[in-house]
C-alpha cells in the first residue's frame, strides 16, 4: 500500500506540534505514531535513521524525518515529512518576530517624539503623559498578541488533536 503525501505531511505536522521542546522528544513519538499506529517502518530502521541523523549535521528531528520520508515515498517523500516536522516551528518563529518587530516600530515612533520634543526644549507634562501611555499601549499590545496567538496555537493543536483520536 502506497502512502499518500498528505497523509504524511499530517503525520509529522502533528509530530512537529509536539516537538516544540526538543528534537530527541521525536523517537518515542514517531514510534507511537509512524511504527505502532501506521507501520510504515520497522524499530531497526527508526534505529538505524536515529544513528544517520546523529551523525550528519543539522536537526535530529528535521533529519529522522527526511530518511522516514525517503523510505516512505522516495525523494517527494522527504521532502513532504520535512516540510511537516518544520511548518510549526516556522509558524510560532514568524509570530514571535511579528510581535517583537511591532514592539520595535513602535519604539522607533515614540523615539521620534522624544526627540520632536528635545528640539523644542519644550518637554511638558502633557507630552511626557503622551510618552507614556503610547509606551503602555504598546506593551499592552504586545501582551493581548502573544495571549492571542498562543490561544490561537493552542486551539489549533486541540483541533488537531482532536481530529487526529477521532477520525483514526
Amino acid at each position: 500500500m502506497k502512502v499518500r503525501l498528505q497523509d504524511l505531511y499530517r503525520e509529522f505536522l502533528l509530530l512537529g506540534i509536539q516537538l516544540l521542546g526538543g528534537g530527541y522528544v521525536i523517537v518515542p513519538l514517531i514510534q507511537q505514531s509512524i511504527i505502532d499506529k501506521h507501520n510504515w517502518i520497522t524499530n531497526e530502521e527508526l534505529t538505524d535513521f536515529y544513528a544517520l541523523s546523529q551523525s550528519i549535521p543539522g536537526i535530529i528531528a528535521a533529519n529522522i524525518s527526511a530518511f522516514i520520508g525517503y523510505k516512505i515515498r522516495g525523494k517527494s517523500g522527504a521532502l513532504v515529512a520535512l516540510l511537516g516536522i518544520i511548518t510549526s516551528p516556522i509558524i510560532s518563529i514568524l509570530i514571535v518576530l511579528n510581535v517583537v518587530f511591532t514592539i520595535i516600530l513602535s519604539i522607533g515612533d515614540l523615539k521620534k517624539d522624544l526627540n520632536k520634543c528635545n528640539n523644542n526644549d519644550k518637554l511638558t507634562k502633557i507630552q511626557l503623559f503622551k510618552l507614556i501611555v503610547i509606551i503602555i499601549y504598546v506593551v499592552a499590545l504586545a501582551i493581548i498578541v502573544m495571549k492571542i496567538t498562543l490561544l490561537s496555537l493552542y486551539k489549533s493543536f486541540c483541533f488537531l488533536m482532536l481530529n487526529h483520536l477521532c477520525f483514526y
